[in-house]
């Protein structure tokens, strides 16, 4: 689930391979509106994305036909729901506004936005994803400023040894 990276555009010509966008990154654009300049367009957007995340938790581990069946019972009907208000009021907002950008940019990945809800094996997000490698993308940053080799070998080698020792934990303690 890439982040919208045009440069990924080039994989998806042809279609052996779809976009899956990640449906935190929508709620986030929104939210970042809410928190601000709360209104009752960003509320109600916020509460359907809510109820979507909220059938998400309960089916989670879940085989993925049993989560596909849930999804198409309980979650797509929300999911048509939030597009519509995201079109219609979306579509009566100046463009310059905020929340017109926030829903613009979940418009115009829809289709990405909802594969989720035409394959069990798919999260709405890739949160998962982006926790993993938290620490990773945080020590590459920090490391720019290391000052010469032998410092960002150091690093890395903390780094390697810090995720060993995480395995190691998860191996004993399940």
């Amino acid at each position: 689930m890439p982040t919208g990276f045009s440069g990924y555009n080039q994989l998806y010509k042809g279609g052996a391979i779809r976009e899956a966008a990640c449906l935190a990154h929508l709620r986030r654009k929104i939210f970042d509106v809410h928190d601000s300049h709360p209104t009752e367009l960003s509320t109600t957007a916020m509460a359907g994305i809510q109820a979507i995340y909220r059938i998400e938790e309960e089916i989670r581990g879940l085989p993925p036909a049993e989560r596909l069946a849930a999804r198409r019972m309980r979650t797509r009907p929300l999911v048509r729901a939030l597009r519509r208000q995201l079109m219609r009021q979306g579509s009566g907002l100046s463009r310059h506004a905020d929340i017109a950008k926030a829903f613009a940019y979940g418009t115009r990945r829809w289709c990405a936005f909802n594969r989720f809800l035409y394959d069990g094996q798919l999260e709405p997000d890739n949160l998962i994803a982006e926790r993993a490698i938290r620490g990773f993308t945080v020590g590459r940053r920090n490391w720019l400023f290391s000052g010469n080799f032998a410092a960002v070998s150091g690093r890395a080698q903390h780094h390697r040894d810090l995720q060993a020792l995480r395995r190691r934990c998860r191996s004993l303690h399940g």
